[in-house]
């Protein structure tokens, strides 16, 4: 159980400030974990988004987890029609040895016309040693209403040494918001 504030000064001195409230439980029991979170964002110049979330987790041994989670969100807008978001996703990860290979499916359903996003997510990661690991990512996001997919990879590189740590990243993008 858990919940946490944060607020971020605005630069504007007739909004105030920022606040994004969280609240959330998690319950273990053998190989199984369940979460609940309610999230809220309060923009003081007249926006604000309310979120509700669960999730399960499930380790069916040592080396393989799949887990399922939904959540829904509502956009407010001062003066404006509110906006509806809810979404479902699975994924599964399996580990062998030093190799952990995963995947994810979601789906985000919007009110707004044209703005369903199903996205497949897939990566892989190697630790070489104790020191030394390397991870490759992509991911495929198809929009209602877009004839293109938005195509993102990246590969990263880590190496620590005690308390210092060397990270390298390269990312790519095409497509990107399906346009």
């Amino acid at each position: 159980v858990g919940y946490g504030v944060a607020e971020n000064g605005s630069v504007s001195t007739t909004t105030g400030d920022d606040e994004h409230s969280t609240i959330f439980a998690n319950y273990a029991m053998g190989p199984a974990t369940v979460g609940y979170q309610i999230s809220q964002l309060d923009l003081k110049a007249g926006s604000d988004e309310n979120a509700d979330a669960w999730g399960i987790a499930f380790n069916i041994n040592d080396n393989l987890s799949v887990s399922y989670g939904e959540r829904d969100v509502e956009y407010g807008n001062a003066g404006a029609a509110h906006t509806t978001e809810s979404g479902e996703g699975i994924a599964i990860a399996y580990t062998m040895g030093s190799i952990t290979v995963g995947a994810q499916r979601s789906e985000t359903d919007v009110t707004a016309a044209n703005s369903d996003i199903t996205k497949t997510a897939y990566g892989i990661a190697f630790a070489v040693n104790d020191n030394l690991s390397v991870s490759y990512g992509a991911s495929e996001s198809e929009k209602d209403g877009s004839t293109t997919d938005q195509e993102l990879s990246g590969i990263s590189v880590g190496y620590s040494m005690g308390g210092i740590s060397i990270k390298a990243h390269a990312n790519e993008g095409e497509n990107v918001a399906n346009t």
